[in-house]
């Protein structure tokens, strides 16, 4: 279990890691950062069986590597790098006939 919380808390700073480095390739950073993540995160910290064999746990790392990857970078970008979204409220104009005045 350490293994895996592990290997996702280092996928996670590896991706904001690399969101901090400007992309000058023709990929789209979404793309790039999770696959590069997921090969350096398997060169460095191996995967979560102890054969060379594939099996159902390989499935689950490599989706996990990729979707938490992919989902730190969404966040990451929508909250912290571009905040300037700005969500304007709603106000209708007041319509005089159903208006509380009275008039």
């Amino acid at each position: 279990m350490k293994k895996k919380l592990f290997t996702i808390i280092f996928v996670c700073f590896c991706s904001i890691f690399f969101l901090f480095i400007p992309n000058k390739s023709n990929f789209p950073t979404i793309v790039y950062i999770p696959v590069l993540v997921s090969l350096i995160t398997k060169y460095v910290l191996g995967d979560w069986d102890k054969n060379f064999q594939w099996s159902y746990l390989d499935f689950f790392y490599w989706i996990s590597i990729f979707g938490t990857s992919f989902f730190t970078i969404l966040l990451f970008k929508g909250f912290i790098i571009a905040p300037q979204i700005k969500i304007y409220h709603l106000s209708l104009p007041e319509i005089p006939y159903f208006s509380q005045s009275g008039a």
